[in-house]
């Protein structure tokens, strides 16, 4: 596959007469372009082509790992994209990934369209219709016409395009009439013809032209805070980074795992001595063992476990064990690699680690204990027992929806919980059911999960579940969800808040009232249960256990007798 990325235009928008807008810099670091190259390499695309005008960009592509093909456009003034793309013609021999140069998007967006079946174009179905920028008409669900005067029929589109290459030759036989006809003042997608281009919706997730410093005020909070990968990355990344030693934290069922052969080609030192929750001396023990290795990275392999312990590695090393605790002295210095073996917490893609001191619950957090790289590889997921995948599937929808209704939630939060739910509810099935096509998407769920709960902390039924989990010895993901319907039935009854209608409708009902049923019988169908509970006492034992901090973040206060309502009910 071939990505022909469109820099002709002249930018002026943006302010700077000097520099190309693809040179732009985001708020990561990176510019424009940059972020877009790494994308594609890191998602297998390494033969570029990309159209210049006024600026030349050879020198700043030189160093980069890819292979590169420039195409000037001399009349970038008084052209449009049509005419570049005519001229990089010759150049386009296989399937094509064609973007313009302004375009800043989710990893998963390309992600997605990279992997699509059928030629496809960038939309969404939730955004409103633009004015002035591109909309897609959709007829029997397909994309017939593309352009910004469209508004019967029409969603707001984005120039990413996948384009199997017989739709490629379609539309550029169109391209060329035109442009052989002199009428080069157009946009390509003036041309479309008979192309067939199915819609990708991208929904709520990133995927913007920055035009003027206005869209880039609007994009930089957006920006992923963390460098996410996908499929079989790991060998590449770890030689790309040619660190001399790596400090692997997984458990012991990492040795028949398909990471194995990978990591035992590198210099590693493994522990492994933690319990499934860790505990502060197991924490301290791999601090030790991590300062003996002389390692210059961690890598965490597995599910929440091993996520928490190397978090607490990267933050802890650099600290007296008496200032292990203060998260004010944090730093990142440590590079942190996650790969989860499991779909339900996100761990590899938040700043909280869990872990246990004198049998009492201690969550850290902190911007620093974020995952400098996480991987997210769908085969890791098909030995998992049936019971554990329902259980981590239902931890992620737990979050999902928490974080969705939490008083922390903003526009961005939202948009992680909305694109998880709707991940996780339409692959569970065929992922219970052992289609590995689902793998990947449920995995992509968990993450967009840990994600939105990332910014916003969870709520009422994760703070009362945890004392279940210990009391009861059921996994996480288990008592959150036998939490979860009880606690959005006493809210909803106490307030009934818009958000609940909202996330009702989202999901298909009409109702939260119908909402809370569909919970319980989704729990009804994966034969998750609650534990008999005997005596007032454990009632009591359990309410007085709650987390009061993750009670702030419910958007309905719960007193201490509707708590041990809600136990009682559970």
């Amino acid at each position: 596959m071939q990505a022909l990325i469109l820099n002709s235009g002249t930018g002026s928008r943006m302010g700077n007469p000097t520099k190309p807008k693809c040179l732009t810099k985001l708020n990561t670091s990176e510019t424009i372009l940059s972020r877009q190259l790494r994308q594609l390499c890191e998602l297998g695309v390494r033969d570029v082509i990309i159209t210049t005008g006024r600026y030349e960009l050879q020198e700043y592509c030189k160093n980069l790992p890819l292979t590169f093909t420039f195409v000037n456009n001399p009349q970038y003034d008084r052209t449009n994209n049509i005419y570049s793309v005519y001229l990089a013609r010759k150049h386009v021999n296989t399937d094509l990934i064609l973007l313009h140069g302004d375009l800043v998007f989710d990893t998963y967006v390309l992600y997605q369209a990279i992997n699509a079946k059928n030629s496809c174009m960038a939309i969404s179905t939730t955004a409103p219709l633009p004015q002035k920028d591109f909309k897609a008409v959709l007829e029997n669900g397909k994309i017939t016409q593309i352009g910004v005067d469209y508004f019967d029929n029409a969603v707001m589109a984005q120039p990413l395009y996948k384009l199997n290459y017989k739709d490629w030759l379609t539309w550029l036989e169109n391209i060329q009439l035109h442009c052989e006809k002199g009428e080069t003042n157009i946009y390509a997608e003036t041309a479309l013809g008979n192309a067939e281009i199915f819609p990708l919706d991208f929904r709520n997730l990133l995927c913007q032209e920055i035009d003027t410093p206005e869209d880039l005020a609007i994009v930089n909070p957006k920006l992923e805070r963390q460098k996410l990968l996908y499929g079989n990355a790991l060998e590449k990344l770890l030689r790309d980074l040619n660190f001399e030693r790596l400090f692997l934290v997984c458990g012991k069922s990492f040795e028949t795992s398909l990471l194995a052969g990978i990591v035992e080609k590198f210099s590693v030192t493994k522990f492994m001595d933690f319990t499934p929750n860790p505990n502060f001396e197991d924490v301290k023990k791999a601090v030790s063992a991590f300062k003996e290795s002389s390692a210059q990275a961690i890598l965490a392999v597995g599910g929440g476990s091993p996520m928490d312990v190397a978090k607490c590695v990267k933050v802890f090393s650099n600290l007296q064990e008496d200032e292990f605790l203060q998260t004010d002295k944090y730093t990142a210095a440590i590079p942190l690699i996650a790969v989860p073996t499991t779909a339900g917490t996100g761990s590899e893609s938040t700043r909280f680690a869990v872990i246990y001191k004198n049998a009492e619950k201690l969550s850290l957090a902190s911007d620093c204990m974020l995952p400098d790289y996480a991987i997210l590889m769908g085969e890791l997921l098909a030995t998992l027992p049936i019971y554990q995948k329902k259980c981590t599937f239902l931890d992620a929808l737990c979050q999902a929806l928490e974080s969705w209704w939490s008083v922390n939630a903003n526009e961005e939060s939202i948009a992680y919980s909305k694109e998880a739910i709707s991940l996780l509810m339409r692959s569970y099935q065929q992922y219970l059911s052992g289609d590995s096509t689902a793998d990947t998407e449920i995995l992509l769920g968990s993450n967009f999960a840990g994600r939105a709960i990332n910014i916003t902390q969870t709520t009422a039924p994760h703070a009362l579940s945890y004392k279940l989990t210990t009391n009861y010895n059921l996994p996480h993901g288990h008592a959150v969800a036998i939490c979860f319907p009880v606690i959005w039935q006493f809210m909803w009854e106490k307030e009934p808040k818009p958000i609940f209608q909202e996330i009702a409708e989202f999901m298909g009902y009409r109702t939260p009232q119908e909402a809370i049923l569909g919970f319980k019988n989704l729990l009804k169908e994966l034969d998750i249960n609650a534990p008999t509970i005997a005596t007032e006492a454990e009632i009591a034992q359990l309410a007085k256990s709650v987390n009061q901090e993750r009670l702030k973040n419910s958007p309905v206060p719960l007193t201490a007798e509707m708590i041990q309502a809600i136990y009682k009910e559970i």
